[in-house]
């Protein structure tokens, strides 16, 4: 999901992060206040064989794979709270494997 008016995001093509990268800042999505953040939609839809988990991660969560997304006829989704004017970076992991929303071919682009 892309909103230009909101913010930039990036789903990283040739980055696998570690999990523990880094560790949350003393300006925590925690500590916002809730008009500081939006809900931002993630989307994996069932392919020709489904996944079993779909988990989103990326800067919002500082990489710790906390976002495990819900299965839904159509596929995968689930929202996140992020601030309004960050650029945002993530991936999905796809039954274990790292991979980049261009590798949906059904995933709705930016």
């Amino acid at each position: 999901m892309y909103n230009a008016t909101r913010a930039t995001y990036y789903n990283l093509p040739a980055f696998t992060p570690s999990v523990n990268q880094s560790s949350p800042t003393p300006n925590s999505l925690a500590e916002m206040a809730s008009s500081d953040l939006y809900d931002m939609r993630f989307e994996w839809p069932h392919q020709d064989r489904a996944p079993t988990t779909v988990i989103v991660t990326g800067t919002f969560d500082h990489w710790t794979c906390s976002i495990k997304l819900t299965r839904t006829d159509s596929g995968f989704v689930g929202s996140v709270k992020v601030p309004w004017a960050e650029k945002i970076k993530y991936k999905f992991i796809v039954d274990g494997q790292w991979l980049t929303q261009a590798a949906c071919q059904r995933c709705p682009g930016p």
